[in-house]
């Protein structure tokens, strides 16, 4: 007979043989199961890579092929439906560094808004965090603003869905999140798509027509992004047009607003009255005074009548090299997309819409202010190469506007 200690030594030996066994049969089994769970996670990355890549790769192209545009990425929820409308929309352009200000350019303007974002690789992730994060600061831009990214073929966002965070959605709970988080947050960005980056060149003109072509209304304002409008602009504009029926019968003017820049000490002024106190000069003035003389800045600050509301000053021709900013109808040329970086991009505008038959039509009480001096020092350092290469590119689009506008006397 088996002695009741050897049989508590084989029981115990059998529940061992038992655990041992169940321990690597659920160990091989969870590791099963991990595999598997890999594998779905890793086709399920897979098919929403392969969505991404075939949406990105289904957007639009533009004229030349090279860029894939993303329209209505984000749409102002005041947009009103339809084409063509009795309306002015601000047409801007930027890279995701300097989407913050928006935050002012929105308040001030507090109308229709129709911003591109030049979004190459990683920093179409970045913009949409960006975009978020406004519309979630702004009323302003939440409501006005719509939304269009532009994507270099050669760098089209990651189809993965890219890395990194602006920030999570826990910070945007904090009270300082839209005054303090957002603002560095964006400004502390390095984009790919930058104007000091010839490898990936920022195509200006693609994005201001891009942003004409979805605008939607009769008339567009086309500034860049740190050009701030004296406050109340477009609701003076839009009174300004309906005054004069501007919205039926599409005018061929294009109506200039002065453009200033004052210190970055001061604060924006709103009005006429506070420009002057605020010691602003003609924008451009230490870079190109030449670029904005022809608009007669003495004639502009002695237009003070029709009690300040907002009226004809003068009206003049285009004189080379002068780079207005203008509302001008919806149905003008449109920019010549081989300008890129910078140099000679809103001034090859400037010259066509002379030749196409607009006069310039300087209003009286209106301005756009860029909040800080331009100085030689303050550009990027490619600044010089790339107006030298856009200077030949001029020329030769002069020539050809020559044979397009061949019945016209004016001359460019």
């Amino acid at each position: 007979m088996v002695s009741n200690l050897t049989f508590r030594r084989r029981l115990l030996l059998f529940v061992c043989a038992i655990a041992v066994f169940n321990y690597f049969f659920i160990k091989r089994h969870i590791q099963n199961e991990d595999v598997k769970k890999a594998e779905q996670e890793e086709a399920l990355n897979h098919r929403k890579s392969m969505h991404i890549e075939m949406m990105y790769l289904g957007l639009p192209d533009d004229q030349s092929a090279k860029y894939k545009i993303h329209q209505e990425y984000a749409i102002a929820s005041e947009a009103v439906p339809g084409e063509n409308q009795k309306d002015i929309t601000l047409v801007t352009h930027a890279t995701v560094n300097r989407l913050h200000l928006l935050l002012p350019l929105a308040e001030r303007w507090n109308g229709p808004m129709s911003v591109v974002v030049f979004a190459p690789g990683n920093d179409a992730r970045m913009t949409r965090f960006a975009i978020d994060g406004l519309r979630h600061c702004s009323t302003y831009i939440r409501d006005y603003a719509t939304f269009h990214l532009v994507y270099p073929v050669e760098l089209l966002p990651p189809f993965d869905g890219g890395t990194g965070d602006l920030f999570t959605e826990r910070e945007m709970e904090y009270s300082n999140f839209c005054p303090e988080v957002i603002p560095h947050r964006i400004k502390a960005l390095d984009p790919h798509g930058s104007y000091d980056n010839d490898n990936v060149p920022y195509p200006s003109n693609l994005l201001r027509n891009t942003g004409r072509d979805f605008a939607k209304t009769r008339y567009v304002f086309v500034v860049d992004v740190d050009m701030f409008p004296s406050k109340g602009l477009y609701h003076e504009l839009v009174n300004f047009m309906e005054e004069k029926k501007l919205f039926d019968n599409l005018a061929q003017d294009a109506y200039v607003i002065p453009a200033f820049e004052i210190n970055a000490k001061h604060e924006i002024p709103d009005n006429k009255a506070a420009l002057r106190k605020a010691a602003a000069r003609p924008f451009y003035y230490e870079i190109c005074e030449k670029c904005q003389r022809p608009l007669d800045y003495s004639r502009w600050w002695k237009a003070d009548r029709n009690n300040g509301a907002l009226a004809n000053a003068y009206t003049m021709d285009w004189k080379d090299p002068w780079e207005p900013f203008y509302v001008i109808n919806s149905k003008s040329p449109p920019y010549d997309e081989r300008f890129k970086q910078y140099g000679f991009n809103r001034i090859s505008h400037a010259c066509e819409v002379h030749l196409a038959g607009y006069n310039y039509v300087v209003l009286n009480n209106a301005f756009v202010i860029h909040h800080g001096l331009k100085t030689p020092n303050s550009f990027h350092s490619k600044k010089n190469a790339q107006n030298d290469r856009n200077r030949d590119l001029f020329r030769k689009f002069k020539k050809e506007l020559k044979i397009k506008y061949k019945d016209t006397d004016r001359h460019c």
